[in-house]
């Protein structure tokens, strides 16, 4: 059984492997983005192609010249509302001068006095001005009156296109859906067809290379490839569709994890039991069954794995070390080093006196 660690370097170069592996897989993601960003670009169905076929094309026309007579119709409207406001404007002020006129042919009659042929004339003009002006402003309502019926048939007619081309356009929104679907499909099977294989690629590796020190590189690709995988089935599967797949995996991967670790637990590893090991004698507790271990210093002390750290032993007592058997659970915990004659960890490979590799004993009990 192999125990011994392999070296993990120092604390700085362990951070700049975990901070280059995040930047790796961040720079992974961004190219799978660009390959997923091109797929997407695939140009869909034209709705417009599409109608031409449905829709009849001599009522689209129509619906185009009613839709320009309609706004030719009202910018006129609107042009002869202006000359009407402004002609009725300049009929107030005429209205004001000719009032002001008999105002005062009315007081040159009560006092009798003869009325000037300048102001006579004045009137005159007043008047003709002011009948001309509202002739010209009855014209325009006239032609105001005739805008608006003309406005009315279009408007009519406008609707009635509409309806028409909306009933003629459903079948033509229905293929349009049905190609769009179909195009839709047909990009995320893409995506996936160039996603699924490096996921696969990248979860075998995974699975390989579990305990090499090339981890982090495949963590960063797989992990990389299995955000783009999700986003790609958010964005092309229906969202209930999504949740189901989501939570399966979701329960498919906490199972996995949790065999493992119960496999573990029953048949742990050689790497796995040398940690359990560690632990142990680093809180002077048997890796069996947790009891104290009390020898030396520690004879009559008492802690348990919580305020082991807290522990401190008192000073060394004097003699010689002697092996040590968990009096709780019988397991065989130091011993007498075959090479050295020292007391050594029965559990551990290397002697602490002599650095002899030996095979630690198993678990007992």
């Amino acid at each position: 059984m192999d125990t011994v660690d392999r070296p993990k370097g120092s604390r700085g170069q362990r951070v700049a492997v975990r901070f280059f592996a995040l930047c790796l897989a961040v720079t992974i993601f961004w190219l799978l983005g660009f390959v997923i960003s091109d797929i997407g670009a695939i140009r869909g169905p034209d709705l417009a192609g599409i109608q031409g076929r449905f829709v009849d094309a001599s009522l689209a026309a129509e619906q185009q010249t009613v839709e320009q007579g309609l706004e030719a119709v009202r910018q006129e409207i609107q042009d002869q509302t202006k000359r009407r406001d402004l002609r009725s404007s300049g009929t107030t002020d005429l209205q004001k001068t000719l009032d002001q006129l008999l105002e005062i042919q009315r007081l040159s009659l009560e006092r009798d006095i003869r009325i000037e042929e300048s102001q006579a004339r004045a009137f005159a003009d007043s008047l003709q001005l002011f009948l001309e002006t509202q002739r010209e402003i009855g014209r325009l309502n006239e032609r105001l009156s005739q805008l608006n019926e003309e406005l009315l048939g279009l408007e009519k007619r406008a609707r009635e296109l509409r309806a028409e081309i909306t009933r003629q356009q459903v079948p033509a929104r229905q293929e349009y859906d049905r190609l769009r679907q179909r195009n839709e499909l047909r990009k995320a099977i893409l995506k996936l067809a160039v996603l699924i294989p490096l996921l696969a690629v990248g979860t075998l590796l995974f699975l390989k290379a579990r305990r090499s020190s090339w981890m982090p590189l495949v963590l960063a690709f797989t992990g990389a490839v299995a955000v783009q995988v999700i986003l790609v089935m958010h964005t092309h599967f229906p969202k209930r569709l999504f949740r189901y797949v989501l939570v399966i995996a979701a329960i498919l991967a906490l199972v996995r994890i949790l065999v493992a670790f119960l496999r573990a637990m029953r048949a742990p590893r050689a790497a796995a039991l040398a940690r359990q090991y560690h632990e142990a004698y680093e809180r002077f507790l048997c890796p069996v069954c947790e009891y104290p271990i009390r020898r030396g210093p520690l004879r009559f002390a008492f802690w348990t794995r919580r305020t082991a750290r807290k522990l401190v032993p008192a000073a060394e007592a004097e003699g010689a070390e002697e092996p040590y058997t968990c009096p709780a659970c019988g397991t065989r915990l130091f011993e007498t080093c075959g090479s050295c004659g020292g007391v050594r960890h029965s559990l551990l490979p290397a002697c602490m006196h002599c650095g002899a590799i030996t095979e630690p004993h198993p678990l007992e009990g």
